[in-house]
């Protein structure tokens, strides 16, 4: 997991992030900035071609495709 790497890098001065408001809502050394314009993102599901899906990974790729739908 990056974000604590970002988080300590941001903390020491060596550069600026985007990060979710949750990240660093206990982060009383950081501070945030919302954008003026909402920030879209398009994401996707990624997993390893040949594996097999569990039935909890299914069932979790199933209520977000309804989800979608809604």
């Amino acid at each position: 997991n990056l974000i604590p790497l970002i988080k300590q890098i941001v903390k020491q001065g060596f550069g600026i992030s985007t990060l979710l408001q949750m990240v660093i809502r206990d982060e009383p050394a950081l501070v945030a900035r919302p954008f003026s314009q909402p920030v879209l993102l398009d994401l996707s599901l990624a997993w390893r071609k040949s594996g097999h899906l569990s039935r909890a990974n299914q069932t979790f790729i199933e209520f977000l495709a309804d989800q979608i739908r809604d």
